[in-house]
């Protein structure tokens, strides 16, 4: 660790690769995915209040939309909603804006350690986020939603996205921004560092 409290000194740990989640920890895209979700619900005469997302940011779309049904009284899914919610999303990515505290970590240490993203998103949503801010060079893998049988809390990304890069994840360090993906780095035995103590 650092002199400074909750935050992971990078230069003297046993790290073997680094992990990343996506949304609110390489990219700022909350207001974005707000507003092609909302724009997706409407369409099914449901409003879903800012607030209401914001406080679940980090949640899959699976697990939002079961939340959701406590707000509006029906059940959406995510196969008739996500087609809309990806092409909103994928149409305003100049709306997206990277987080330069951790780019500057992804950027610093290319070529040095394997890395990799772990997102609750989708393939298309990950992919468009990392070419707007043209990271995507700088990742070996890229598991979402879709590689997954159990999205974060489980570890099952993370898990994953180590076997892919072959290597062990007590030996990994991951950068996360919601309990959810924390709680899920750290079951998967990685050290996770919170972005928002840096």
């Amino acid at each position: 660790m650092s002199d400074r409290p909750g935050i992971v000194d990078l230069a003297n740990g046993n790290y073997a690769a680094l992990l990343f989640d996506c949304d609110g920890t390489l990219a700022d895209t909350a207001e974005l995915h707000h507003y092609a979700i909302a724009a997706a619900t409407k369409s099914f005469g449901h409003e879903m209040p800012k607030e209401w997302y914001l406080e679940r940011v980090g949640l899959s779309l699976d697990q939002l939309l079961k939340e959701f049904k406590n707000l509006c009284g029906v059940q959406l899914y995510r196969k008739d909603l996500s087609p809309l919610e990806e092409e909103i999303f994928c149409r305003n990515t100049p709306m997206i804006r990277e987080i330069a505290a951790v780019s500057s970590i992804v950027r610093n240490n290319a070529g040095k350690l394997p890395m990799g993203v772990v997102s609750s998103s989708t393939r298309r949503m990950v992919i468009a986020t990392l070419e707007a801010l043209r990271l995507t060079p700088y990742f070996s893998a890229v598991i979402t939603v879709e590689d997954v049988r159990n999205p974060k809390p489980a570890p099952d990304g993370f898990l994953k996205a180590a076997q892919c890069l072959g290597v062990d994840p007590a030996r990994c360090l991951v950068f996360e921004d919601s309990q959810h993906g924390l709680d899920a780095a750290r079951t998967a035995k990685m050290t996770a560092q919170d972005v928002r103590l840096l």
